[in-house]
């Protein structure tokens, strides 16, 4: 905030660059002088969370270890220029606290605490953008700016882009949207709530469900790919499959920092980064995360993330 200090004229709003806000929140926000939006959680020790009377929000803690509130801290704040008034110190970790912003603005100001009513969607891991794309292409409508040949079924909303064609015998189940210049088809089946980016290539007897394809990545043949994503730039020889489901229907669980971390999804399969290169074949198990620019021989089992 203070790097904007100087361009700030009056009233202004602070999004968590990590968080997803509904319109029908963050208007609510606005219009107070000064407001935060929380939600009720149940787990706040893993969240700052507001102290409230009524709605008027009276302190913040941090992760709190005993019981104080639990109505989380999502991270939309509404300020105006004059919080900039408050002479914070830098935290332990050498940093000006948007907490302390709050706590220094409640002792002269009323604060509205907003609760969620719309969604708040927040991306700490990446399997978490699996389920934002879930919930913001549900809510898609129907635009179809490229060419949809005969024989293309589509039960659920599209939205195609220019440049973009879907070529006979595709069939789509779900809600997807396709960006520019895409080439889908011919029969292959995207279902769920699935987005294509630009330039991106779905071809022949492949199958895309509930997953992120990112601009330029190509998935040409004889492939599944499913509740994963792809990252820009790569391509998936012919007959890669990601694994999406536990044989025990548990959990998937995937690596973070050494540790096996609960993803809290049932079906999850891969994690695969820009400019991977996998050869024909390829075997991807649940969970599992291919790093940028890494590639795959033929007939390759990736049981274990691969970094290089």
């Amino acid at each position: 905030m203070k790097c904007v200090e100087d361009v700030i004229k009056n009233k202004f709003v602070v999004l968590g660059g990590d968080d997803i806000f509904s319109r029908k929140d963050i208007q609510a926000c606005l219009r107070h002088k000064y407001a935060v939006l929380g939600c009720k959680v149940e787990n706040p020790s893993r969240f700052g969370v507001f102290v409230l009377a009524g709605k008027e929000v009276r302190k913040v803690v941090e992760k709190p270890q005993t019981y104080v509130s639990d109505i989380a801290n999502t991270g939309l704040y509404v300020f105006d220029k004059n919080v900039f008034n408050f002479k914070l110190k830098k935290s332990p970790r050498g940093e000006y606290e948007i907490i302390d912003y709050i706590n220094e603005l409640v002792t002269d100001e009323k604060v509205v605490c907003e609760t969620v009513k719309g969604h708040w969607l927040s991306v700490g891991y990446p399997w978490d953008l699996i389920q934002v794309n879930n919930v913001l292409v549900s809510e898609i409508k129907d635009e179809i700016k490229g060419k949809i040949e005969k024989h293309v079924t589509v039960k659920g909303k599209i939205h195609v882009g220019k440049g973009t064609v879907i070529l006979s015998g595709t069939y789509i189940d779900g809600n997807v949207v396709i960006g520019e210049n895409c080439v889908i088809g011919p029969n292959c089946f995207l279902r769920g709530n699935t987005t294509i980016g630009n330039n991106c290539h779905i071809g022949q007897a492949v199958e895309i469900k509930n997953s992120i394809i990112m601009d330029k990545a190509r998935v040409p043949h004889l492939s599944y790919v499913g509740d994963s994503v792809v990252g820009e730039n790569s391509n998936l020889g012919a007959g890669t499959i990601t694994a999406n489901l536990r044989h025990d229907n548990k959990n998937v669980k995937s690596e973070v920092k050494d540790e096996l971390i609960d993803t809290g999804r049932r079906k999850f399969g891969a994690i695969i980064a820009d400019d991977v290169h996998t050869g024909i074949n390829t075997t991807i198990y649940p969970g599992r995360k291919l790093w940028p620019g890494v590639g795959t021989g033929p007939g390759e089992i990736v049981d274990k993330d691969k970094k290089v």
